[in-house]
């Protein structure tokens, strides 16, 4: 048998297992349906997003995030393409071991959508128009993010262009973040190119950390919910630690797996020609059926009509089925009408009985769309940003089962100091528009003021000088809150442009007679304002958007 009949052969025998327990559960899909994967956003998720967000916006690392396949790597990068807002141009790609320097740099300028390329440019050519378009999306407020998936099959050559791209202090000549994702190999690569005294300044790495116990069973019950129909998942407390021992805690190998178990269990019960433990309320209500039908078809042969007899039978009947099956659970639903449960309010309102599964944290389940290749573990695909309502639980003293992964898994810790830092810079993009309105109400006399004085300055500087541009945002209140923050000496300004058809706010730093002297200054700067990796750009080019305004 060849490779291609063995492959197809499997495929047949696993959707024939799927089917069998679908159908013995009762249940309305496959809860591991590959085309419905589920990022279950853990508290040590949600860090890693927001540091990913500030690395790519404001960091010159080059950021790897390392895991064993099925870990989830994939499914978190999905998670993090997909909220990128219109500030940033994203490209993402999953490697491929022939992909040669030339071929990478192809894949990001298509995506980037670079323009003025012919299709016949060196290696050099095509690294440099991709670095120039980096700086003319920073004149317009975007950012170039370049995500790579499975970036373990890159050879050295590859690796060594990327890190010199994300990472480049020449001058202001590149401004891209990269992203790379693949198994603990890569890592390894990375070092090898790396300086050793350079890897903590140029080189941000994390490790995707498996689930707790607690964060298996949520896991689970989540995959019940919103693809199965069901309040929970079928499992006893045994096969909720027999997967979470078995598959190492990693997302990809929990499903699987589960789907082992739920054959298995099945199969034991047909085995012993037990009424299943986790029956429908349609199988319950067809065999107390049945059993009426004998009890009357055998009254009928005897020719009796008297119903205490029907009722002697009944009533055996019917206890004997109780007993046998006092651990059945009755599943809210009839067979032919299945509820599908609204995922905001199964995740609130039914994981809050989970029986000896709770969590001292909170968790977000955000379901994400199916990748456009077919790719096994890990591809990269936009995501929905639909998030499940956030779960109050109990904690892990409840339960009496501590909140520790795998030995082999290691939990990465994350920097403290790095944490603080996004926490207080993410208050340029995440205040909330309604508090951004009413602080702009409250104080616009002083707003107002502020911005007409800081645009008169700017538009009596000459035309040919330069600037550092800090960042940009659409909330006017963020940038006085870091103006309030900077050195008093008046050489931080901002001016209101607009983006994409909205009011847009710029802080900027300085006016320098020519483009040499400003880029001196950018290493000279207050470690304060250095923190917001300032780049140079034409006085010339703001004059005009303030002037459009």
């Amino acid at each position: 048998m060849g490779d291609l009949e063995r492959g197809e052969g499997l495929a047949s025998q696993a959707a024939e297992d799927v089917a069998a327990y679908v159908n013995y559960y009762g249940l309305s899909g496959d809860p591991f349906d590959s085309e419905k994967p589920l990022f279950f956003a853990t508290p040590q998720l949600e860090k890693s997003l927001r540091l990913f967000n500030y690395l790519s916006r404001f960091s010159r690392k080059l950021v790897v995030i390392t895991g064993p396949v099925g870990a989830g790597k994939t499914t978190l990068l999905e998670n993090f393409v997909g909220n990128q807002g219109d500030d940033n141009q994203v490209c993402s790609f999953a490697a491929l071991a022939s992909d040669s320097p030339i071929q990478v740099l192809l894949e990001i300028a298509e995506q980037l959508q670079v323009p003025e390329l012919v299709g016949d440019e060196t290696q050099a050519q095509l690294h440099q128009a991709i670095c120039d378009y980096s700086l003319d999306c920073l004149d317009d407020d975007n950012h170039c993010v370049v995500v790579i998936d499975d970036a373990e099959l890159f050879d050295q050559s590859v690796l060594e262009l990327i890190y010199e791209m994300a990472t480049s202090e020449l001058g202001q000549r590149c401004r891209i973040s990269f992203l790379l994702s693949g198994q603990p190999k890569l890592f390894a690569d990375i070092q090898k190119i790396v300086p050793a005294d350079m890897m903590e300044k140029a080189v941000f790495h994390q490790q995707v950390p498996a689930f707790s116990y607690e964060e298996v069973v949520k896991y689970l019950h989540l995959h019940f919910i919103e693809n199965a129909g069901q309040a929970k998942a079928p499992f006893s407390q045994n096969e909720f630690k027999k997967i979470f021992e078995q598959s190492q805690a990693l997302p990809g190998r929990i499903n699987e797996t589960a789907k082992q178990v739920l054959l298995a269990g099945m199969g034991n019960l047909l085995a012993t020609e037990e009424v299943p433990k986790r029956g429908t309320k349609g199988f319950i209500l067809a065999l107390v059926g049945a059993v009426f039908f004998v009890g009357a078809a055998f009254l009928w042969w005897q020719g009796s009509d008297e119903p205490a007899n029907s009722t002697i039978v009944e009533s055996n009947l019917v206890g004997q089925i109780e007993r046998d099956n006092d651990a059945v659970e009755v599943q809210d639903r009839e067979p032919e009408q299945p509820i599908f449960v609204e995922p905001e309010r199964a995740v609130a309102e039914q994981l809050s009985s989970l029986e000896q599964s709770d969590t001292q944290h909170d968790a977000v389940g955000v379901p994400i769309q199916k990748s456009t290749e077919n790719r096994s573990e890990e591809n990269i695909a936009p995501v929905s940003a639909t998030a499940v309502e956030v779960i109050d639980e109990q904690g892990p003293d409840e339960l009496g089962v501590a909140m520790v992964a795998p030995s082999d898994i290691q939990e990465p810790p994350l920097s403290s100091q790095l944490l603080e830092e996004v926490e207080t810079r993410t208050v340029v993009t995440h205040l909330m528009a309604g508090e951004a309105r009413e602080a702009e109400t409250a104080t616009e006399p002083v707003v107002e003021s502020r911005l007409e004085q800081d645009e008169a300055r700017i538009l009596a500087f000459e035309p040919t000088s330069y600037t550092m541009q800090l960042l940009g945002s659409k909330q006017q209140d963020s940038i006085r809150k870091i103006l309030a923050g900077l050195p008093a000496d008046k050489q931080a300004m901002y001016f209101e442009k607009t983006h994409k058809g909205a009011p847009w706010y710029v802080l900027i730093y300085g006016n320098f007679p020519d483009k040499v002297t400003a880029n001196a200054a950018v290493d000279n700067l207050p470690k304060a304002l250095r923190s917001y990796k300032p780049w140079v750009r034409s006085v010339s080019g703001i004059q005009d958007a303030i002037k459009a305004n």
